[in-house]
């Protein structure tokens, strides 16, 4: 549905990244009318956000009838490490081309406070357990 609706008209009011990899929930589905919860990783450009939204069917068309955003600061995503694990074997091969084999939790980014993970035996990414904000790591 979100591919096929209107970009010109509804591009504005949504990031390219939204995420089904993420938990969401799905309060309400007709022919009609969709409601859900879902959310917005942060990254590079954007803080994130938890989203309700509301898609109305108009004609052949969805349209975006609500979106109504909360902060990760006012609402946090408290994922665990296992969550954390689940979403990185969805983000990773989808963002960064990597195929995941392996993904072991190696603690906290000492300066930052971010989760690290060792991807493959090789490759090291960060993790925020709270935004859904990951990474590649470079460490110094």
């Amino acid at each position: 549905i979100y591919e096929t609706s209107c970009y010109g008209c509804d591009g504005p009011g949504l990031m390219y990244n939204f995420e089904f990899g993420l938990p969401y929930k799905i309060f309400s589905k007709t022919n009609t009318l969709i409601k859900l919860e879902a959310i917005v990783p942060a990254g590079v450009y954007n803080g994130g956000h938890r989203a309700t939204i509301e898609l109305i069917r108009k004609a052949e068309s969805w349209k975006i009838k609500s979106y109504v955003t909360r902060s990760f600061t006012v609402d946090p995503l408290n994922m665990s490490i296992e969550q954390s694990i689940e979403y990185m074997h969805y983000a990773i091969p989808k963002n960064w081309n990597e195929e995941v084999a392996t993904i072991e939790h190696k603690g906290k980014e000492p300066r930052y406070g971010f989760d690290l993970f060792l991807v493959n035996g090789k490759d090291m990414y960060y993790f925020n357990v709270n935004t859904a904000e990951l990474n590649q790591y470079i460490g110094s």
